[in-house]
This record gives structure tokens, C-alpha cells and sequence, in this order.
């Protein structure tokens, strides 16, 4: 039988601060969103028994991750009603607490050293509440043992 425990805590703050445009410079709504998170989660497992490869000893696995950084979007109304808001975040990333037990996985995070990543992305609100998105990220900048580059598409849209 397998026992865990898994324990996690986590707040963030992001707040969107709209950013007074200058008429004659900006025709859109630039948004400016600073954010701020903490989280850290822990899973304890027990040891059991496998019938396929014996003892299966206990590990802790854990994570502790702050991150700061800041959005900027900017609103721009088109044809039909339509409105275009390409954004881009920029953050750091700081993980002050790893412990990854009995895992070996090449691509996990295993460094204390902060890094900074990048997203940037594009959405389409219509008039109706339907709202279409993509976004791509690279992570690991600033350092030399960590990359990962994602991506990420969205639809929203009203259930009424």
C-alpha cells in the first residue's frame, strides 16, 4: 500500500495597473501588472513493498519557489469589435528549497541560482466574451544548466 503525504503552500499577488496613455502616442489601454508568488510543497512517502522490484525505501520530495516580476499589455480595438492585446512577462525565479529524494530525472531544476524567464503572447477578445490566446516561454535565462521552452494556447468563452 502506498502512503504519502503531500503539504503545500502558496500565495501570489497580481494586480493589473492600468497605465495612463498619451493621446497622441498610444490609441490603446497599456496595462502594466506587477507580480509576486511564494510557494513551497512537500510530499512524504512511506516505504513499501513492490512486487515487482522489492523495498521501495521513503523519500521526501520538496520545492520552495519565489517569483517577481511584471506584465505588459497593451489594448488595442480593431474591426467588429474586436480587441488585440499582445503582452509580454518578464520574471525571476529563485527556488530556495529543493529536496528531490530518490528522484534522477535529467531535466528537473536542481539549482539554487535564480534565473529570469520571458513569455510572450497574443489574445483576441471578440464582442461576444470569446477570447482566443497562444503564448510561447523560454526559461533559463541567466543560466548556464537550465532551459525549457514552452508553449501554451487558450480559449475562453461565456457558458450563457
Amino acid at each position: 500500500m502506498l502512503d504519502r503525504v503531500r503539504e503545500q503552500v502558496a500565495a501570489r499577488l497580481r494586480e493589473p495597473q492600468p497605465v495612463a496613455a498619451q493621446q497622441h502616442a498610444l490609441r490603446g489601454l497599456l496595462q502594466l501588472q506587477p507580480r509576486a508568488s511564494l510557494g513551497y510543497i512537500e510530499e512524504q512517502q512511506d516505504s513499501f513493498t513492490s512486487s515487482v522490484s522489492g523495498l521501495v525505501p521513503s523519500q521526501t520530495v520538496s520545492l520552495g519557489q519565489a517569483k517577481a516580476g511584471s506584465q505588459i499589455a497593451y489594448r488595442q480595438k480593431v474591426s467588429g469589435g474586436m480587441v488585440v492585446e499582445p503582452s509580454l512577462l518578464l520574471e525571476g525565479i529563485w527556488n530556495f528549497h529543493q529536496e528531490l529524494g530518490l528522484i534522477s530525472v535529467d531535466d528537473l531544476v536542481t539549482t539554487d541560482d535564480p534565473r529570469g524567464r520571458a513569455e510572450a503572447g497574443v489574445t483576441l477578445y471578440t464582442g461576444e466574451g470569446l477570447s482566443l490566446g497562444a503564448s510561447v516561454t523560454y526559461d533559463g535565462i541567466g543560466s548556464s544548466d537550465y532551459e525549457a521552452i514552452g508553449g501554451r494556447a487558450r480559449v475562453r468563452m461565456p457558458l450563457n
